[in-house]
Order: structure tokens, then C-alpha cells, then sequence
């Protein structure tokens, strides 16, 4: 398979000011990683279709699991620093009757919360791609790996979205002491503040598409 990278930038490395001679690593290393990022199939795809992160590859989706009302759903999703988060969005299969209370919102990799969406109203009591803003943008101040959680509430029909993984996967694909791809939050009115995501394997723990925008 054929790569091509993208050009380097005229000032590729160089410090900040010029004349001094001096060669900026972390600079050099940055820039690297930007420019191979860049041509990566996955990249180029995700930015064809206006997608800056997803939790898995939408073509990997193997079907639609309902929600359950009160639990957060958190599911890991990488992102790189710079990256302005302005909307989270979803796939309802199958649409909620009757909800309460539904939103997105984006966490840290300790369940700290970053970023939410408002009431998504009934916007998820139909079927489709489902974006809801966040009510302030987040920039990104790291790369690394970030969690987008979902949370409904409601006395009838709870919606179900697309997914991957399901709860057989043992403790959401960590290893050893890695993190967690997916996990779940029982008994809650809203998004959390701090999460604190279930290690136990059950029904109501799967992996959701979802993607920053």
C-alpha cells in the first residue's frame, strides 16, 4: 500500500525565532505526527465527512441496543490537541416515546466533565443521525483518549442507537490496567459532574457510534 505525506511546512522544526539556530523537537515531533495524521486513510475519510473523532468506525457498527433510563453510557473516543469540540452526534435506530431527558456530553479520561449538550427535547423520539451541540465548545488541550456519554430518561419506549461492542466484551476491552473502550453509569438524573464508570459486565454496558464534530 502506497502512503503519501502531505509537504512539510516551509519552517518545519525551526524555532519560533528566527536567526537563533536552534532546533525545536517537540516541534519537529508535533509536526510529524500532524503530517502523517493527515494522510492516514482514517484521517481523510473522518474529515470527508466532517467528523474530527468517533468512538469506532461507523462502518464497524453491528446493530442497535436500547438505552436504559437513568444510566450513562461513556464510551472512549480519541481526540488531538487543537481540536474544537462543538458538537456530539448519535444514531437513534429506533425512536424513543415519551423522554424525559436526553444529552451528549464529553468527558476526560477521568470521567471529569468537560463539555455537555442541552435538553435534546424529541429529537431523539425519531430515527437519524442525532447532533446535539455543546452548549460552550471545548478545545482540546491534549491528545489522547476522551469518553462522549449519552444519558435518556423516560417512563415508555427508550430509544436505541447504534452500537459496537456489547457488554460480553470483558471489562469493556482494557487490558490489564488500560482504559476501558466502554462502560456504564447505573441510577443517575442527569449527567454527572465526575463520573464513575462501572467495572461489571452487564446488559445495560455497550459500545455506541458517536462522533465529535
Amino acid at each position: 500500500m502506497a502512503i503519501t505525506l502531505t509537504p512539510l511546512p516551509p519552517n518545519f522544526g525551526k524555532a519560533e525565532t528566527p536567526g537563533d539556530g536552534k532546533v525545536n523537537l517537540a516541534k519537529i515531533l508535533a509536526e510529524l505526527q500532524a503530517s502523517i495524521l493527515a494522510t492516514s486513510q482514517e484521517a481523510v475519510m473522518r474529515q470527508a465527512r466532517g467528523v474530527l473523532g468517533e468512538t469506532f468506525n461507523v462502518a464497524a457498527c453491528v446493530g442497535s441496543l436500547a438505552m436504559v433510563s437513568g444510566v450513562v453510557y461513556y464510551n472512549a473516543l480519541p481526540l488531538l490537541a487543537g481540536q474544537t469540540i462543538t458538537n456530539l452526534t448519535l444514531f437513534v435506530q429506533a425512536a424513543g416515546v415519551s423522554l424525559t431527558l436526553s444529552k451528549l456530553g464529553l468527558y476526560d479520561a477521568s470521567l471529569n466533565r468537560l463539555a455537555l449538550s442541552a435538553d435534546q427535547g424529541t429529537a431523539w423520539q425519531s430515527v437519524g443521525n442525532k447532533t446535539a451541540p455543546m452548549i460552550t465548545p471545548y478545545i482540546v488541550p491534549a491528545s489522547g483518549l476522551y469518553y462522549a456519554a449519552a444519558f435518556a430518561t423516560g417512563a415508555s419506549t427508550m430509544p436505541s442507537v447504534t452500537r459496537g461492542s456489547s457488554g460480553s466484551i470483558a471489562d469493556g476491552g482494557a487490558l490489564g490496567s488500560g482504559a476501558k473502550m466502554f462502560g456504564s453509569q447505573t441510577a443517575q438524573t442527569d449527567l454527572p459532574t465526575t463520573g464513575v464508570m462501572t467495572t461489571s459486565i452487564a446488559a445495560t454496558q455497550f459500545m455506541m457510534w458517536v462522533a465529535a464534530s
